[in-house]
């Protein structure tokens, strides 16, 4: 689970967005930057597109396949989904 608070850009990653892709809990810091910097280079145009996307008046829903890096520097699929309040 994650969480963006848009207005102070805050992010918040649960321990399990840590674990799935091996780091340890908090092992990086809860930024979109470093969210970013492991997302696939393929896949973060799109990726951020589909922010865009959610964050205009078009939607309020996010949903993004992509490949995260893993702390052994292999990538794994997410599906992201979200929803904006």
């Amino acid at each position: 689970m994650w969480d963006w608070d848009l207005q102070t850009q805050d992010v918040f990653f649960d321990e399990n967005f840590f674990k799935i892709a091996d780091y340890a809990p908090n092992e990086f810091a809860h930024t979109y930057e470093n969210w970013k910097k492991r997302v696939h280079p393929d896949d973060l145009n799109q990726a951020e597109a589909r922010i865009k996307f959610c964050l205009s008046d078009a939607s309020r829903d996010y949903s993004a396949e992509f490949r995260f890096r893993t702390k052994t520097d292999d990538w794994m699929w997410i599906q992201g989904q979200g929803k904006r309040a």
